[in-house]
């Protein structure tokens, strides 16, 4: 156990350099995190960026970004979010089939068609390009496959993009999942309970199809405090803080 908690705080002090680095890479070329998205067209409510999203179909990830009527988003100081999926029909994300039946017959969700597609997190961005939420969201919002959270967490682990997306935003995806993976843990399960309790109380449609239901669970993160926490230097930690203009 000991041994495991050590590798586990030493990936995260990884991860936390490799963030670091990213936004240092975005200081010195005066950029914005989403640059290498939107690719220089204007942001236009609710279209995804890129329009079929970046997929890796060698590692079986993808992504898109998109923002929100300013009515419609999470809270906060929101511009917008990227939406993070596996494909399942990738090699890496084989399933514990017969684990996650039993999970889906839990939830209310046994019956549903199996998508190839499994929706894992979202990452809420400020207008300056910096990570202040990170939320799951009820299967309606994008008709996927429901994976229980220890099956999400697995595969998260694993997040790598090689044959698509841009490679800054990708190395920051793997930073930002590997930086902050107790958080996610605990949003994961967060999300499981309310899904559970979903399932047991009497509803007029199942909570899963409950289109006044978006967010399942959400927590907000401060990428400088979980540095801190880690140990970085303070000249490093004042990376994250950038103010870069669009």
């Amino acid at each position: 156990m000991q041994r495991q908690e050590v590798s586990g705080a030493a990936a995260q002090r990884g991860a936390a350099r490799q963030l670091l680095g990213c936004y240092a890479a975005l200081a010195a070329d005066a950029a914005h995190l989403l640059d290498g998205v939107v690719q220089g067209r204007p942001l236009v409510q609710w279209e995804h960026y890129p329009a079929d999203d970046f997929i890796d179909r060698e590692t079986g990830y993808q992504y898109f970004y998109h923002c929100h009527a300013p009515g419609a988003r999470t809270g906060g100081p929101e511009h917008g979010h990227f939406h993070v999926f596996a494909r399942l029909d990738a090699d890496r994300h084989r399933l514990d089939e017969r684990s996650e039946a039993d999970f889906l017959a839990l939830i209310g969700a046994g019956a549903r068609p199996r998508h190839a597609l499994a929706h894992l997190l979202a990452v809420a961005l400020t207008p300056k390009g910096v990570p202040s939420a990170l939320f799951t969201v009820n299967q309606w919002v994008t008709g996927d496959r429901v994976l229980s959270a220890r099956a999400v967490v697995r595969a998260l682990a694993g997040f790598e993009m090689r044959s698509a997306g841009d490679p800054l935003v990708n190395r920051w995806l793997a930073a930002l999942i590997g930086l902050f993976r107790s958080q996610i843990a605990r949003l994961l399960a967060a999300r499981d309970r309310r899904l559970l309790a979903g399932a047991r109380a009497p509803r007029r449609e199942p909570l899963l199809e409950d289109r006044a239901i978006e967010v399942l669970s959400s927590v907000a993160i401060d990428a400088d405090r979980q540095l801190r926490a880690l140990g970085q230097g303070r000249a490093a930690r004042a990376q994250v803080r950038l103010r870069i203009s669009r």
